[in-house]
């Protein structure tokens, strides 16, 4: 009888509509659908019941009689399909969400490489490596000289500072 209630709920929360597309699935009642059945194996589904012979053929029999096998593992199967559809529909979710995130981030990372090769240029611009007032800087060596100067009198100032 659990077994026929069980596969009535299922079918009332079938993943389609009357019109035949597919509805959205609550995932917390078929979880809900799933930890039940498992508590219904672990507690009322045995193989057998008794070591003693009589006891075992009418057990047999009536397993038989009722197709009790063939009904639990056709309600098993529906589960695990529909648990499977919605795990499904889930990762898709999901992979959407994940790209995106990833488009974001990459507009993201090119506005800030955008802008740090802008700020490198206008620190090298604003250094005055090439004014005329500096002895030799008309001279490419004196200024790979003094933009070097520069760099050790920065990295000395910001170790000094620290």
């Amino acid at each position: 009888a659990a077994l026929l209630v069980a596969s009535r709920r299922l079918a009332d929360l079938s993943p389609y509509d009357t019109d035949g597309r597919p509805a959205e699935l609550d995932a917390k009642t078929f979880e809900q659908i799933e930890a039940n059945f498992i508590a219904f194996t672990q507690t009322y589904w045995f193989d057998a019941i008794t070591p003693q012979e009589q006891g075992i053929e009418l057990f047999d029999m009536w397993r038989r009689e009722l197709r009790l096998p063939q009904m639990y593992q056709g309600f098993r199967q529906e589960l695990q399909d529909i648990v499977a559809y919605i795990n499904a529909r889930e990762e898709q979710q999901q992979t959407r969400s994940a790209q995106r995130l990833n488009k974001w981030a990459l507009g993201f990372a090119l506005f800030g490489t955008v802008l740090a090769v802008l700020s490198l240029l206008a620190g090298v611009m604003g250094m005055n490596l090439l004014d005329e007032k500096l002895p030799g800087a008309s001279d490419t060596n004196s200024v790979l000289l003094n933009m070097y100067r520069s760099a050790f009198k920065l990295l000395a100032w910001l170790y000094g500072a620290s």
